[in-house]
């Protein structure tokens, strides 16, 4: 029975590892005091490996790592300058624990209206998600902190102007969470499963996040990073908003699909696992009896 098990689990393990190369334990994206608040779960990693294979498989982590980032390229270069550089400082500048202090303030300020709902256990969530996303799936694409910094400064950006700009906060703050209903099972499927699709999505992931902090930093600011005037405010839903909204429509879209795929992916692993065993079994089964006679 325990052979039977350890082999079942062996071809599982092979089944879902046979298109990829090992890699190394990921490496954790570096948190400011400020962020721990969260109390992320430890990196995942793989079983302790010989010290002989070490230089092996980060070598091939880091392979992995470049493959992954000339598959974010596009995205990177579509990203203005602008917006690279926003990106870039808010991750050193706009301190988290501040972000959501004001997140509550801005909560007690409106826990009067008819329409309140409280915003900053929800954005605290999303960003404890966000960091353990960043830090813990195994992808390889931590050694470049670079691309890390660049999609925590962002969701920072758009939640400070989110703040400055409280007509939209609530939409704005139901759009970032929006993100945890795909992050949240993307980081079980990579828990689960070592295959390139899994990254491959992960990948699409950090580009849609990118894509829509630039989008929601356009809405308020212009290319020279001042702050946007308009005439009336439905010159500006019009001209801006309600352009904004559409494509955050299609970057949902977009993840929804990418997270469809996966599943029928996996789906469709799990399936050939299981029948490949069956194979299996009924083979065993007819050696064991053609031996008997």
């Amino acid at each position: 029975m325990v052979r039977k098990r350890d082999r079942v689990q062996n071809r599982f393990r092979a089944l879902f590892t046979s298109d990829t190369t090992p890699a190394a334990p990921p490496h954790s994206v570096p948190l400011r005091p400020a962020q721990q608040t969260s109390s992320p779960t430890p990196p995942l990693s793989s079983p302790p490996c010989p010290p002989a294979l070490s230089t092996d498989l980060s070598v091939a982590a880091t392979s992995r790592g470049s493959v992954l980032e000339k598959a974010l390229a596009r995205t990177l270069e579509e990203l203005p300058q602008a917006e690279k550089a926003a990106f870039a400082q808010a991750s050193k500048t706009i301190d988290e624990r501040t972000l959501l202090s004001r997140v509550n303030a801005y909560d007690a300020a409106h826990r009067d209206s008819s329409s309140f709902r409280p915003h900053a256990e929800r954005l605290s969530k999303f960003l404890g998600l966000l960091n353990r996303f960043m830090g813990g799936v195994a992808i390889g694409i931590q050694a470049s902190p670079e691309i890390s910094s660049l999609v925590v400064g962002s969701v920072r950006v758009v939640i400070d102007l989110a703040l400055k700009f409280t007509m939209y906060f609530s939409k704005l703050t139901n759009m970032i969470c929006t993100f945890q209903d795909y992050l949240g099972p993307l980081a079980q499927y990579a828990k689960a499963v070592d295959i390139n699709l899994v990254e491959t999505t992960v990948v699409k992931a950090y580009a849609n996040v990118l894509i829509f902090s630039w989008k929601a930093r356009r809405v308020f600011v212009d290319d020279k990073g001042d702050q946007r005037k308009w005439t009336s405010l439905r010159a500006f839903m019009h001209q801006q908003w309600d352009t904004f909204e559409s494509e955050f429509a299609d970057i949902k879209d977009n993840l929804q699909r990418d997270l469809d795929v996966l599943l029928h992916s996996v789906q469709s692993l799990h399936f050939d696992f299981f029948r490949k065993d069956e194979q299996a079994r009924r083979r065993d089964e007819d050696s064991v009896t053609t031996h008997s006679k």
